[in-house]
């Protein structure tokens, strides 16, 4: 059975209700489709942004339980600009905002590789400088999708010279739990919040 095509919303949006609005969708794929599948998996050319705008609404989620920020809207940006999404809030009336560019440590399983999952993460992290040379206002998140696998940051890029560096991924079997780790240096923050703490009684996404 073929997905239909769905587009996200393209206007600024509560990060609660694009949590929302992902997982109707989630759920309608899930019914549609076999496991393993790459319509499963949001893998298919038209997901990508579905795909990053689920890892948008983790990150979003447990960052803001870290730092207290409430009411966040999020706004999902083109392909061809340098960010994926932009987060703002209001912080004691002053208005804040955070430029987004989302990376990915892909399932095993879809990467077919045989380096481990360290040296796949530092390849990763070796092309950001060369990538974001003068990105001083950008946080890059790196979502570790691995499960609860867990993964060891070997080595910070040493020229990497954005905002703020961030792994991100779940901490429990189930995604029961998300893990936050990193900040403006590395490893400032080390951050853990049961799945239903992050998103306020969401159901689990599951992406």
């Amino acid at each position: 059975m073929a997905i239909p095509e769905t587009r996200l919303p393209s206007r600024p949006m509560p990060l609660r209700d694009l949590g929302v609005f992902l997982w109707t969708y989630r759920a309608e794929v899930m019914a549609m489709s076999e496991p393993g599948s790459k319509e499963r998996d949001l893998r298919t050319n038209f997901q990508k942004t579905l795909r990053e705008a689920f890892h948008t609404y983790l990150f979003g989620s447990i960052f803001g339980a870290l730092f207290g920020c409430r009411d966040i809207m999020t706004v999902l940006v083109a392909e061809e600009t340098d960010r994926d999404a932009l987060l703002e809030w209001t912080n004691g009336g002053r208005k804040e905002s955070l430029r987004l560019q989302l990376k990915e440590l892909a399932p095993r399983r879809l990467t077919n590789s045989a380096a481990t999952p360290e040296q796949e993460l530092q390849a990763l992290l070796n092309e950001l400088p060369g990538q974001y040379p003068t990105s001083r206002d950008l946080t890059i998140a790196v979502y570790l999708n691995r499960g609860h696998e867990r993964v060891t940051v070997v080595t910070h890029p040493p020229n990497l010279d954005v905002r703020a560096l961030w792994f991100f991924g779940w901490s429990k079997p189930g995604c029961q739990g998300l893990f936050l780790i990193g900040g403006r240096r590395f490893d400032e923050h080390r951050f853990f919040l049961p799945w239903r703490s992050a998103v306020g009684g969401l159901e689990k996404p599951n992406p």
